[in-house]
């Protein structure tokens, strides 16, 4: 059977929300397994960027780290990558660590 999953219904089961992710989890792994052909909404991709932006904001994050850099161009909160991440703030850290 093909299904649209409703971005509520997404979110429900990514943040184990009550008491809707049992149901939601069940169907979410109906997909998975195949029994179903899942699809999603375009809207859930331009809400989904909104989410993580006002999520970054709220939790006064300094950064969002991201592979789609382009996704954030006007983004409040600055986009780096995972790999600019661990150049910049992991590796310096881990090279002082072994200064001696």
């Amino acid at each position: 059977m093909k299904i649209i999953l409703d971005l509520n219904v997404l979110m429900d089961y990514a943040q184990k929300r009550e008491p809707h992710f049992a149901f939601s989890s069940i169907v979410i792994s109906g997909v998975l397994k195949g029994h179903h052909i899942g699809h999603i909404p375009a809207h859930a991709v331009t809400t989904l960027y909104y989410l993580i932006v006002c999520l970054a904001q709220t939790a006064q994050c300094q950064y969002i780290i991201t592979r789609n850099l382009s996704d954030f161009d006007s983004s409040p909160v600055a986009a780096i990558t995972p790999e600019a991440f661990v150049r910049r703030f992991v590796v310096p850290q881990i090279d002082s660590s072994h200064d001696g």
